[in-house]
């Protein structure tokens, strides 16, 4: 596979104007998702587990898909179970697409709604590539790699989208990742990595 060095504004141009839908490869430093004191016990992560929240670094990698519409992923799923997809309408969001010099929304693209400098990559997660995405979080003090499960009180809660109708388990999932996150993308049969 070749390899090239890309910028963020060749990699968000290249990206927005992507025309299709395709399989990828992401790995990303995305922002500490962790919470600062344990849900259950409201200890601070440093008096409970001796670690600083500031010295931990999450990489993720990650098989995602390129170039989906979300909303006719949800229809598609609601046809597939039987039921009317005609009432379906998607829920507001807090990013839109970003708008192509032609007019025509990018599929690959968004930015905040309230802020356009605000730019991410919006992808569906690969479900059925099994574990889709693999997460550590490092301790950068010592650069190693924490147990999960002495994090476990200070992960992310995830929930499934609720306005979509579908049966649990069949939910479309839509993800946004800031472009200064991503490092490197497998795409297309070049590896780009982030300068």
């Amino acid at each position: 596979m070749k390899e090239k060095i890309i910028d963020i504004p060749g990699i968000i141009e290249m990206l927005a104007g992507f025309a299709g839908h395709t399989m990828a490869f992401i790995r990303s430093q995305p922002d500490n998702d962790l919470v600062k004191k344990n849900r259950a016990t409201k200890v601070p992560m440093l008096a409970d587990i001796g670690i600083e929240w500031d010295s931990i670094v999450k990489v993720s990698l990650m098989s995602i898909r390129l170039g989906y519409d979300y909303t006719t992923s949800v229809v598609n799923v609601l046809a597939r179970e039987g039921k009317d997809a005609s009432s379906y309408q998607p829920g507001t969001s807090w990013h839109i697409p970003m708008k192509l010099p032609n007019g025509k929304p990018s599929s690959t693209i968004h930015v905040h709604k309230d802020d356009a400098s605000r730019v991410y990559l919006w992808y569906q997660p690969n479900k059925k590539r099994g574990a889709w995405c693999k997460s550590e979080y490092i301790n950068m003090a010592t650069h190693k790699i924490i147990p999960k499960k002495l994090l476990a009180g200070y992960l992310p809660t995830h929930y499934a989208p609720k306005n979509q109708g579908v049966d649990a388990g069949h939910e479309v999932l839509c993800q946004t990742l800031k472009m200064e996150n991503l490092k490197r993308l497998s795409f297309q049969g070049v590896v780009y990595n982030l300068a």
